[in-house]
């Protein structure tokens, strides 16, 4: 079951529109240390560990302390890909004792895997709507933002004076004053 009323907004979010709550949504402590994998996990399930736990380390969400949880969802991927291999060389129907078909076995487990992947995936992040909800500190990005770039120096304020000409006749009543 999802999380009751809207989600919470990001302190960015408010800050952008002014509001008195963005001073007081604390930051979040950032996880300490990168997780270790554990040695008995299978072939696809340290696969599966190795793309998450880097994505999520670069981006300072996980910790050493977010291992069995991490563990958990890679080894519900491994589950998936298992019991999936195992419907596409076996068929989705198996005979039972009395000669009727029935649902293979392994039918319940890809939906078991399914529904643990996609209930880890949220804990962890890891679908667009649980990003959304983590407060991941924007990454620090170099390259000029364009529409700065339009509006050029930053130090010239705009203001509208009724009655006032401007040198364009078509922005009438628009001044630029430098700071």
């Amino acid at each position: 079951m999802g999380s009751r009323g809207p989600s919470p907004k990001s302190r960015q979010y408010l800050q952008l529109i002014g509001s008195h709550r963005a001073s007081s949504r604390g930051d979040k402590p950032i996880a300490q240390g990168k997780p270790k994998c554990p040695t008995w996990l299978g072939p696809s399930a340290k696969r599966a560990w190795k793309r998450i736990v880097g994505e999520l380390t670069r981006l300072g969400v996980v910790g050493s302390a977010d291992a069995d949880i991490l563990t958990a969802y890679c080894q519900a991927v491994e589950e998936l890909e298992h019991a999936t291999t195992t419907l596409t060389q076996e068929g989705r129907f198996c005979r039972g004792p009395k000669g009727g078909l029935s649902a293979h076995p392994a039918v319940s487990q890809q939906r078991s895997a399914m529904r643990a992947i996609a209930t880890l995936s949220n804990a962890l992040g890891l679908n667009p709507l649980a990003r959304q909800r983590l407060e991941v500190p924007p990454p620090e990005d170099e390259t000029p933002d364009p529409f700065e770039q339009l509006l050029g120096d930053e130090d010239t304020i705009c203001e509208f004076r009724p009655g006032t000409q401007a040198s364009p006749p078509s922005s009438r009543g628009w001044r630029s004053d430098r700071i």
